[in-house]
């Protein structure tokens, strides 16, 4: 098979290499020839890791089985960017190659998934939802019922692979949350003081406090989930990340995507998508539904274990927060989204007594 280069830049898709691509792919018949690709605005913000464009396409043939529409998703344009992101670029190439026909939720289909092998060049072309879905910012925020929506397809995800033992076997490419290994608290440790000076002033006094107690122990904080239940993990599932249909929820950006407990999805997604008001009127019902879900799907668990393991996993929210924090291009609109994701953060600290429940399990463990 001939290699096909990989563009960096929507102007770098030509029809002609569209043509190609498509027909290698099976995606147009070959009597069929892409006329023109016209880029536009998709409507969201580039990521520190990326960015991507909108191509409206036409074709040869007004019959063509092509999509009229479609996301490019580019890695950053900076190489050292890209070089420290590379794992991101080939998690999520790799989980629409291997896992995406696997998993029992909606995802977008991918007409192309290419990556080089040093993966500093990558190119997703995946299926527009804006034509059939809304696309919620966290400024928008969502209904409980599309919140349900979204955790019982969550559940459902998580109950696919919930302690299965050839995980590792099956998809080797997989990586671990492992946030007790040395590379990611090198991370961690590169956020801590970048964090501090970019967000401090909009981070509620209490939160902070929690951040740097939980940051002194972080040798046991990082056993608390060590035996907890395994699966499959989002592991950046927030609202900003997920388009909903009237009866259903597209989840999208796989770039995290690993072998991890499963309800730090579930605490990430309570904190980074739900209004204070909203969160502490719903949690428990969407927590039930989360439950309810598993349980169909034949995972043994109890709703105690869930719970604890729920504050475990807003504690584990910490490092990723602080991340960031430290590390998300700010304007305006995101200084303030962020601000409110700490604010919301700080309600649940609040609400679930999290220095309280985090001392007894450093406490224990220590001993």
């Amino acid at each position: 098979m001939t290699r096909i280069t990989i563009p960096q830049h929507p102007d770098e898709i030509s029809p002609e290499w569209l043509t190609h691509l498509f027909h290698r792919n099976q995606i147009i018949p070959g009597d069929v020839e892409v006329l023109a690709t016209d880029r536009s605005d998709p409507g969201r913000k580039a990521s520190y890791a990326g960015f991507v464009s909108r191509l409206k396409i036409s074709y040869s043939s007004e019959n063509a089985p092509g999509p009229e529409t479609m996301i490019a998703k580019f890695p950053a344009p900076e190489l050292t960017i890209r070089r420290l992101f590379r794992l991101l670029y080939r998690n999520e190439a790799m989980f629409y190659r291997h896992l995406a026909d696997e998993a029992p939720i909606r995802v977008p289909t991918c007409y192309a998934s290419l990556i080089n092998r040093k993966r500093t060049r990558s190119l997703l072309l995946l299926e527009d939802l804006s034509p059939f879905a809304s696309l919620p910012t966290h400024t928008d925020g969502c209904s409980t019922e599309q919140a349900r929506i979204a955790l019982v397809r969550l559940a459902q995800f998580h109950a696919r692979w919930w302690q299965d033992p050839e995980i590792s076997n099956e998809h080797s490419w997989l990586g671990r949350y492992q946030v007790n290994s040395t590379q990611n608290w090198m991370i961690y440790a590169a956020a801590w003081l970048p964090f501090q000076y970019r967000v401090r002033h909009i981070t509620p006094e209490p939160t902070l406090q929690l951040f740097r107690s939980l940051w002194r122990y972080r040798d046991n904080l990082l056993k608390l989930d060590a035996n907890r239940p395994q699966t499959i993990h989002h592991g950046d599932f927030r609202l900003a990340n997920l388009a909903f249909t009237p009866d259903d929820a597209v989840v999208f950006d796989w770039q995290v995507v690993r072998i991890g407990p499963p309800m730090f999805d579930v605490a990430y997604f309570m904190f980074t998508s739900l209004s204070i008001e909203q969160r502490r009127s719903a949690e428990q019902d969407l927590l039930s539904a989360y439950h309810a879900t598993l349980l169909e799907n034949g995972v043994t668990y109890s709703m105690d274990e869930l719970m604890q393991d729920y504050r475990t996993g807003l504690l584990m929210t910490i490092p990723q927060s602080m991340v960031i924090g430290a590390f998300l291009r700010l304007d305006e609109e995101r200084e303030v989204e962020i601000q409110q994701m700490l604010e919301q953060f700080d309600a649940l600290r609040e609400d679930h007594e999290l220095e309280k429940f985090a001392g007894a399990s450093l406490r224990n463990l220590a001993e």
